[in-house]
């Protein structure tokens, strides 16, 4: 008796090939979707953690300064973007903060006080060049149409007495010369909803001797082709008491 071959037909072939294709393809999806929502997880996770870095770090300098200023002067006229200008398009806020330095004089040690005199910008990340600090290429981050701004630190020091360096801090209009440090990038000047954004309010109370300064801060990011804001639903907002400003300019 003659055996019988057995095995499967080309349809049966042509049909499992596609079943298996279909497979391949619904779990060649789902990793990239999973991947997907683990990177934007992950970076807005690590935005929302730097905001309350940023806002902490600029309240801290804020709760021990002497004097505040947000208006009235230039940060590096000749050289900053828009001029060193403070304004709507660059908002600045400067700080005339105390410090004390640890000097060995023979077997003691000597305290030495100076003062910093610290302004924090906002400026747009399209004016940043690659010739400054270390910058991450992004070319949705870096097109002006999209607000996405960086916030600067200028630094300078006065080791003047405590009475000349309050009064050249509150007189003077064009701070020059002072070094720059990036504090933090993937911020925005406007909110989800397109409203301006006013990262510095400051106010001084008359009657209580003293001044409170309001930090708002957002971020905004594209991850993955979606543009994210960060908080969703409006900035990050601190309200600190600088206890030591007398003064209002």
């Amino acid at each position: 008796m003659k055996r019988r071959e057995t095995g499967f037909t080309l349809v049966e072939l042509l049909v499992a090939m596609a079943i298996l294709g279909i497979i391949f393809m619904l779990v060649t999806n789902w990793q990239v979707s999973t991947l997907n929502i683990s990177a934007r997880t992950n970076a807005l996770s690590l935005r929302l953690s730097e905001l309350n870095d940023v806002t902490g770090y600029v309240g801290d300098r804020v709760r021990s300064a002497l004097e505040v200023r947000t208006s009235g002067f230039t940060v590096n006229k000749g050289s900053a973007p828009n001029g060193g200008q403070c304004d709507t398009v660059t908002p600045c806020l400067a700080v005339l903060v105390p410090v004390e330095e640890a000097n060995v004089s023979g077997p003691a040690l000597v305290y030495k006080q100076s003062f910093l005199q610290l302004i924090y910008r906002m400026e747009p990340r399209s004016t940043w060049s690659a010739s400054d600090e270390d910058k991450v290429p992004d070319t949705w981050a870096d097109n002006a149409a999209n607000n996405v701004m960086l916030l600067r630190e200028y630094y300078a020091r006065c080791t003047l007495t405590v009475t000349e360096c309050r009064n050249t801090f509150r007189n003077t209009t064009d701070f020059s010369g002072m070094n720059r440090y990036l504090v933090s990038d993937y911020l925005t000047s406007v909110d989800q909803s397109g409203g301006t954004i006013t990262p510095f309010d400051a106010v001084f109370d008359a009657k209580k001797k003293t001044g409170t300064v309001t930090l708002r801060f957002q971020g905004k990011q594209n991850v993955r082709g979606t543009t994210y804001f960060i908080p969703p639903t409006g900035p990050y907002t601190l309200t600190v008491q600088a206890r030591n400003w007398q003064y209002w300019q």
